[in-house]
This record gives C-alpha cells, structure tokens and sequence, in this order.
C-alpha cells in the first residue's frame, strides 16, 4: 500500500475515484486532496482546527462536484432516478387515497363533487409528505446501472435527492400540510354543520396536527397543562424524526440498489418499508405515552440507520473483495 492510499484523505480519494467522472477529478477533487495531504502530512504537528478545516473545505468541494455532477446528467443517472421517483410518487399516492375514496365517494353523493374533490385536494399534501420518502426509496432500490457505468456513479443523485426530498418534506410537514388539514376539517365540519337547521356554524379547534411549527412552538410554551406540553412536545419530536427518515431511506436505497434482481430488491423493500412504518408507528404510540422521545421515533431511526450501515458496510466489503 502507498503512502497516498493511506495518507490523509485517501478515504475520501478512493471515494472520489468510484464516484465522480475523470474530468471532475483532475480538475477540481485531486487539486483538493492534495491540499488537505499537504496541510495535515504531519499528523502530530498539525492541530485539530487546522486538520478540521481542511477536511471541512474537502467535503464542501465533493458536495459541490455533486451538485454539479447532477446538473450535467452526463450518464442520465440524475433524471433516470427523477422520473423513477415521479413513477412510483404516483403509485404510492394513488394507494394512500384509495384508502379513503369509498367515504369520497359517500361524501361527494351528499354534499356534492365540487365539495369532494376539494376536500381530496386538501389532503393531498399530508400524502405527499408520506409517499415521497417512500417513492424515492424505491427508485433508489430499484435502479439499474447501465453497462459501462459503476454502481457508485449512483451517489451524487442519491445524495442530492435526498437533500431535496428532506427539504421538500420539512416544508411541507411544518407548514403546509397543517395548514391544508386545518382547511380540510373546516370545511368537512361546515359540511356536516349545514345539515343542522339551527346549529352555530363554528370552526373546529386545531389540534396538534393542524399546527404548524411556529404554532406548535408557541403551544408548548403557553401549554394549559403540564401534560398537553408533553404531548406536544413529544408530536414535534415524531415531525423531526420523520424528516430524519429520509436519509435514512435515502441509505437503506442505495444499500439495496443493484444488489439483487428486480422482484428480490422489490420485495426486501417493501418488506423494510412496512417495518419502518410499524415501528415507527409503535415509537409515535410511546412518546404519547410519555416516555422519552429516545425510545420512540428516534429508536426506530436508529435501528434502522444501523442496518442500513451494516448493508453499506457489506456491499463495500463485497466490492473491495471483487476488486482484489
């Protein structure tokens, strides 16, 4: 073994070697890594800032390489995974709704379709906010390189889905979705109120899922009771820890894709996928329970981070023995 294959940096090296093209290497990654082998080549005479903020500007240049590895979409590994997700958003939504259309359907021949189809409208971005982590969890494990292109060449879109996908399910699970679920229940109660002849025509209270975050902050401050403060505080643990489930589905993806053949793959993540929303389900019940949110949503995010370590950790052992 050379010195470069084990001096500092050479992780992050072999890294960018399987992961981004030649061009981008030479160019921009290279230059970089030798900069860090050069400010950390004494490992005891360089301190810790110094080694921190080299690797730190390191791991800026690949995040940068990425993003810009995406927007060229040389090998259309980037819009291949996009329209994968797309695929199965569709599929995962259209299951959700299923599951409430015969009450639709019942709705809609007493109040009218009008009515219904803007009451399914509402609902729409609590189910999005459910079925895109799915949807590109599948399109992760479900992908297929091409003959000629490395398996690895999968991780700059992986990573960059994933940051978008997060980002896209914060926003709407910390405001949107509250917001249209209060909206929801307003006018499905006004619905129902109308057939009062004499009844007052009032708006239903929100609960804690009608919050948005600034709301939610705001309650647990000003709390009635001790224990409406804990619940609450306990629901805004389970928002975050579901934001937290999209990397984490992000990893079990990559983990699975190409590992096995299609109907295998397909089945070990619908099976991860159940037994990430049981679990998950279960830790939601202990926090209303009052116990810590340590041993709710965030147990069932880190059970799940370690098998998906575990699955990378063995395919990268796999590769490394393929290689030699």
């Amino acid at each position: 073994m050379t010195s470069t294959e084990r001096g500092p940096g050479s992780r992050l090296r072999r890294f960018a070697e399987r992961t981004f093209e030649r061009p981008t290497l030479e160019r921009v990654i290279f230059p970089a890594l030798a900069d860090v082998e050069f400010e950390c080549a004494d490992d005891a005479g360089t301190s810790l800032v110094v080694r921190s903020r080299a690797y730190w500007g390191l791991c800026k240049t690949i995040g940068m390489c990425a993003i810009g590895d995406v927007a060229r979409n040389s090998d259309g590994i980037a819009s291949s995974l996009g329209g994968r997700t797309f695929l199965f958003l569709g599929v995962v939504l259209a299951t959700l709704m299923a599951s409430y259309a015969s009450w639709m359907f019942a709705f809609a021949s007493k109040y009218g379709v009008a009515s219904a189809l803007t009451a399914g409208a509402l609902l729409l971005p609590s189910n999005v906010l459910v079925a895109l982590p799915v949807a590109f969890f599948f399109a992760l494990a479900m992908f297929r390189s091409s003959a000629g292109v490395s398996q690895a060449r999968l991780l700059p879109s992986a990573a960059v889905g994933t940051l978008a996908c997060a980002g896209i399910v914060f926003v709407l699970l910390m405001v949107v979705a509250p917001t249209t679920n209060q909206a929801y229940r307003t006018r499905v109660f006004a619905a129902f109120q109308s057939d009062l002849a004499d009844g007052p025509v009032t708006a239903p209270r929100k609960g804690l899922n009608e919050m948005t975050l600034m709301e939610l902050n705001a309650h647990i401050r000003h709390a009635p009771s001790s224990r409406q403060a804990q619940l609450a505080r306990a629901h805004r643990q389970e928002r975050f820890a579901f934001v937290a489930t999209v990397g984490i589905l992000g990893l079990l993806g990559v983990a699975l894709a190409g590992r096995w053949r299609s109907m295998l793959t397909f089945g070990a993540a619908l099976t991860i996928v159940v037994l990430y929303g049981v679990c998950f389900g279960f830790g939601a019940g202990l926090n209303t329970r009052g116990y810590p949110a340590a041993y709710g949503t965030w147990t069932a995010n880190a059970a799940f981070l370690v098998i998906a370590v575990r699955l990378l950790r063995s395919r990268s052992s796999t590769t490394t023995t393929v290689s030699v």
